[in-house]
């Protein structure tokens, strides 16, 4: 909540549709601020909503702090939050038009009107809220005279409540005198990703196109290795560490030896809160039909499915037998309904080894140019110890994301380069 009631907050709509709302929250930093943890800039009262801590962008660099909440809302929650959406060139350019920041305010002041409460936390950037709606005024007054949204959206309501305005000794052109139940629509169930990095946030926004790439050994070595170096340098892995060596204390993983551990995905919403719901009420429980487990290697060093030789064989054997042991234990799952692959690339790129557990019901993420069935792997990898470091992989890949842009680059100089070698005489094209 402390987000929302900063002087600094701003909001933006990445999505929105009758049931499901993604709202992009930008802190910008005071101008008095003080060293924090990583090297950026905080200030005593800056925490984020449910005691999340504070950390800096992805990149290391002192900037906003920005947060993703993502809200599974009803049908008459569009009129305050699907007010101008945010598009990826609004992103790029980080600019506020004027009627940016009315819808801005607009968001912030129906948000703030909600008391959000922990119902459980991934124990890295994931935790999950109930909204209810809250006593306390709404942030923020508009000049006299100025109507937003939200009133219009007020009025509205009381219209075809056949109310009229002046019923509720409200001010006009202010949200002072609007009073607990004339903007109140309703509880939601709310995902806070904070902090949210630039990867996150884009996966988020109306989905650009896509392209298929076709990498060859060559590329890869020549542009995704490197990239994926890029990314493993960094911290943006650290959440798997922290769980590694016990600094988080997940209530997700289900299992864990020396090796790797199993962990409810973040992708599995609507599993029952694992700090509240006995193991035993999830045997065979509804929100198996949305089974989607995660198994992630503690050792580092392998950090996606070219990295696999012949010798990794016995652990994957083990993975699979240990995840698909488990799933039947506690939710009473047939090993025939899991699906057990190996995503390429990683989804948000996770460059962790890590295999997905899922229903064969369920098909989000697992398209043919994006996953590899274990024992398929098993198998290509029992033929030839080095398939993985010979073969070409095609996959999908977002015109948006990095690896792409990089893709695209070293072809265009693949290009350049072929065409500068050509001898072609004068006159001749």
């Amino acid at each position: 909540y402390s987000i929302l009631t900063s002087p600094n907050c701003r909001a933006r709509t990445l999505s929105i549709s009758d049931h499901h709302a993604t709202i992009l929250l930008i802190r910008s930093t005071p101008k008095r601020q003080r060293s924090g943890r990583s090297g950026h800039s905080t200030t005593d009262d800056d925490e984020l909503p449910g005691g999340v801590e504070d950390s800096s962008n992805d990149d290391g660099n002192n900037g906003p702090q920005r947060a993703l909440l993502k809200l599974r809302v009803a049908p008459f929650h569009k009129g305050p939050l699907g007010r101008k959406p945010m598009t990826a060139g609004d992103y790029a350019d980080q600019s506020f038009t004027n009627e940016d920041m009315e819808a801005s305010f607009d968001i912030v002041w129906f948000l703030s009107r909600y008391r959000f409460s922990l119902i459980a936390n991934s124990g890295s950037e994931y935790s999950y809220y109930d909204a209810v709606p809250s006593e306390a005024p709404a942030i923020g007054q508009r000049a006299a005279g100025e109507v937003g949204l939200a009133q219009s959206l007020n009025m509205a309501l009381h219209g075809l409540a056949g109310e009229t305005s002046t019923a509720r000794d409200a001010t006009p052109g202010t949200n002072a005198g609007i009073g607990l139940g004339e903007l109140m629509l309703g509880g939601f169930k709310v995902e806070l990703v904070a902090p949210a990095s630039d990867q996150q946030i884009r996966l988020e926004m109306p989905k650009p196109s896509s392209s298929l790439v076709k990498e060859t050994p060559e590329l890869y070595n020549t542009v995704t290795k490197p990239y994926i170096e890029s990314i493993v340098s960094g911290d943006g892995l650290d959440w798997i560490e922290d769980i590694v060596q016990g600094k988080t204390n997940s209530n997700g993983v289900l299992f864990e030896n020396d090796e790797y551990f199993l962990h409810i995905d973040t992708m599995w919403k609507s599993h029952p809160d694992p700090r509240t719901t006995p193991t035993e009420d999830w045997f065979e429980h509804p929100s198996t039909s949305d089974l989607h487990i995660v198994g992630m290697l503690k050792l580092s060093g392998i950090a996606s499915l070219r990295d696999l030789r012949g010798e990794h064989v016995p652990l994957l054997r083990s993975m699979v037998a240990d995840g698909l042991r488990i799933i039947h234990q506690l939710y009473g799952v047939d090993s025939d309904q899991v699906r057990v692959y190996i995503p390429y690339p990683p989804h948000y790129s996770m460059y962790r080894f890590h295999i997905y557990y899922t229903r064969i019901s369920h098909t989000e993420g697992c398209l043919v140019e994006s996953a590899h069935l274990v024992d398929d792997v098993i198998q290509n990898l029992e033929m030839d110890s080095d398939f993985y470091t010979k073969r070409t992989i095609q996959y999908k890949v977002r015109v948006t994301d990095e690896l792409y842009k990089r893709v695209w680059l070293n072809e265009v100089s693949s290009d350049a380069f072929a065409l500068s070698d050509l001898d072609i005489a004068d006159g001749d094209y």
